[in-house]
């Protein structure tokens, strides 16, 4: 019976960061694929990960990428994290036989946010909101357009919709 094992390593950072794994079958490479984890890649979905944290949650972040003070250092921590461990998912699939070496295509660590941001999105479309997003053109929004800043809230935007009344 043939041995299938895998090896995770971090990748450079002028490649996307993140981290690279590889497939092995009885010692010889059988595949492998990347998980980037570029911070700069996406910098709104980074806001709106930042925005969606609690204070404990940011504090937490912030601490895993060295108290820099920037929520773009824990952003890239958050992505980093995440791609280690899809990475690592990977190659427990593959030990697991649920992976094919060919079938790996690369993934975005932050595919998870990306819906969570659409289906709040359409919550707030819901509520008579229309956003122009990164998702979408900004001349696909329709009627009345809001734009979150950071550190708004939902009360704040409510409030803001009430006085244009």
């Amino acid at each position: 019976m043939s041995e299938q094992t895998f090896e995770v390593s971090k990748r450079l950072e002028k490649a996307g960061g993140g981290w690279n794994v590889k497939f092995y079958r009885d010692g010889i490479e059988m595949g492998g694929g990347a998980f980037p984890a570029d911070p700069h890649r996406d910098p709104h979905a980074g806001m709106y990960w930042w925005n969606g944290l609690a204070e404990s949650d940011r504090a937490e972040w912030m601490k895993r990428a060295g108290d820099t003070g920037k929520a773009v250092d824990a952003w890239a921590a958050y992505l980093d994290s995440e791609a280690h461990a899809a990475a690592l998912g990977a190659g427990e699939e593959w030990v697991g036989g649920t992976l094919d070496a060919g079938e790996l295509r690369e993934r975005e660590p932050f595919d998870a946010l990306r819906e969570r941001i659409t289906q709040l999105m359409r919550d707030a479309e819901a509520l008579g909101l229309s956003c122009a997003s990164f998702f979408r053109s900004p001349g696909s929004a329709r009627g009345p357009v809001a734009y979150v800043l950071i550190g708004e809230t939902a009360e704040d935007v409510e409030q803001a919709r009430a006085d244009k009344r």
